[in-house]
């Protein structure tokens, strides 16, 4: 069987099929995160670091060629052809924390009412004082101003989502042709 199929898989490589395969579009003014300039050097450890020059900017232009950006300081572009582009980040928006916010500061205003709580029960001239009721109403009472305020400081706390753009260094993929079917491997570096 393997040598039946050997004489067809050589002849659909051989047969001349070439695609030109471009990186994922991305459009224009997008706010992108590229990492490019990379070069490594050895740790004393004896391990292998890889430091690349990282930039964020406005999209231009992106073609088969490579990208053209505007940084967020100058208003110069600047341009990079693929071969020396090693990611490519896409922001997809801000993120904000308000719900983060809220849990930390109900808890954080939690603790500290919920011992004062605990301790004015105790001040109670009470035959049997009440520690867990005292507790939970001084919990109760602090946790819900420090909630509002930690969902306020996270409203305000604002970072960009990011989404890496695939490198797609290598592709394969089967296509039709006029005579049958043809392989196509393209390999990016």
């Amino acid at each position: 069987m393997r040598a039946k199929m050997l004489p067809v898989v050589l002849l659909a490589l051989g047969s001349g099929v070439g695609v030109a395969q471009t990186p994922a579009p991305i459009p224009p003014d997008s706010v992108v995160r590229l990492s490019f300039d990379c070069r490594e050097r050895r740790l004393n450890s004896g391990a292998m670091q890889t430091i690349c020059r990282r930039e964020r900017g406005v999209l231009v232009r992106s073609d088969s060629e490579g990208l053209t950006w505007r940084s967020g300081t100058v208003s110069a572009t600047e341009a990079r052809p693929w071969s020396a582009i090693r990611s490519v980040e896409v922001s997809r928006g801000k993120r904000r924390y308000a719900l983060t916010g809220l849990w930390i500061g109900a808890v954080a205003g939690a603790v500290p009412g919920a011992l004062s709580g605990a301790a004015f029960a105790e001040m109670c001239e009470c035959s049997d004082p009440n520690y867990v009721g005292g507790a939970v109403v001084g919990a109760l009472i602090f946790a819900v101003p420090a909630a509002l305020l930690g969902a306020g400081i996270g409203a305000l706390a604002r970072t960009d989502t990011w989404d890496e753009v695939p490198a797609d260094r290598l592709r394969v993929s089967v296509m039709p042709r006029a005579g049958g079917m043809g392989i196509g491997v393209a390999v990016r570096f």
